[in-house]
């Protein structure tokens, strides 16, 4: 009789998709620690099992492993195992959990560059980039051993919601992160009331109606931009801005991707991160034009470069007024510069 002593071995057909089941199962239940050894049971028989690493990477994150978890994400996206954009993101967000800022940065902005990324994946990297920008930016940014202001740290504590509310802005990033982990009526509470605040950061507000819809809020929420408050469903408001950013995108490639493709890129960037902020203000006029020509005057402003607008207006064939594009400015700039 033969020894069958390698214990990684799945020794019957169907019990390679009932350990699957059963791991995802726990895993969606969040029982993390439970559904960790049947993913690496899993793994440990064929590493290129997507559902397997992929389940296997998250337990990592979820339980704090974080440097397997970078190691595994690292190796999925090298060897093109899984959904490439699941892998990146869940990568980033290691690099982001272990303050690797600027890694992270300089990561997203190589994707962008260097691939066709769909719309709504670049404005989630881009949300990810301005997040790991301004904390890379700090004055004073603290290493991966480092502690929270109140000395506990950052990987252990549960839900701080003072931080949420009256930190500064790279806290409430992380604030809100950690009380979508720990989501009671509580915290929702709290969320909900940093919506209206009038302070509150803009693209911060955007990620956290993301979340609720992630999460299936489903109850309209009031949300303070631009001067306003404004009441929409999570669950039910789709992307209002896809016409007006598809066509503004090809206006600016029109202008300037053969004339001056660096600057191309920094203008579409302008344009996206906007798009981001500015949710669900309502944009008027509906002009891609206005808003190509408002995009051009920030961008060339924040460069310190002057251009000559009129030549664009002269190529323009639609009637608006320069009111039009200044106030369409005047909105690009306040949520830019919040």
């Amino acid at each position: 009789m033969a020894e069958h002593d390698q214990d990684n071995v799945i020794p019957f057909p169907n019990l390679e998709d009932k350990l699957l089941n059963k791991a995802i199962d726990l895993m969606q239940n969040k029982h993390y620690q439970e559904a960790l050894p049947l993913f690496e049971q899993l793994h440990s028989v064929n590493d290129h099992h997507s559902q397997a690493a992929y389940g296997l990477a998250v337990c990592y994150v979820e339980l704090g492993a974080y440097e397997e978890a970078r190691n595994l994400t690292q190796d999925m996206l090298k060897t093109d195992t899984g959904n490439y954009y699941d892998v990146l993101q869940l990568h980033l967000t290691v690099l982001i959990q272990q303050r690797q800022y600027r890694e992270a940065a300089q990561y997203i902005r190589a994707v962008i560059d260097e691939e066709e990324v769909p719309v709504d994946i670049r404005q989630t990297l881009n949300q990810l980039a301005y997040f790991a920008e301004q904390r890379m930016n700090e004055p004073g940014q603290v290493d991966e051993s480092s502690k929270a202001p109140d000395g506990i740290s950052y990987d252990t504590m549960s839900v701080d919601i003072d931080r949420l509310l009256n930190g500064d802005r790279q806290d409430q990033w992380l604030g809100v992160r950690r009380a979508f982990e720990h989501l009671n009526p509580l915290v929702l509470e709290k969320i909900l009331a940093f919506l209206t605040w009038e302070q509150g950061d803009p693209f911060l507000k955007s990620s956290i109606i993301k979340e609720l819809k992630h999460v299936g809020y489903n109850d309209p929420v009031n949300i303070y931009k631009l001067g306003q408050t404004w009441t929409i469903n999570p669950s039910q408001d789709e992307d209002c801005y896809e016409k007006l950013q598809v066509a503004v995108t090809e206006v600016l490639q029109t202008w300037l991707e053969s004339e001056n493709p660096v600057f191309y890129q920094q203008a579409l960037q302008v344009w996206e991160h906007f798009m981001i902020g500015v949710f669900p203000v309502t944009l008027a006029p509906e002009n891609s034009l206005v808003w190509a020509l408002a995009v051009m005057d920030y961008t060339h402003q924040v460069n310190g470069v002057e251009y000559e607008r009129q030549r664009f207006y002269d190529q323009s064939n639609v009637d608006f007024t320069e009111t039009d594009v200044d106030q369409a400015l005047e909105k690009l700039r306040e949520i830019e510069e919040h």
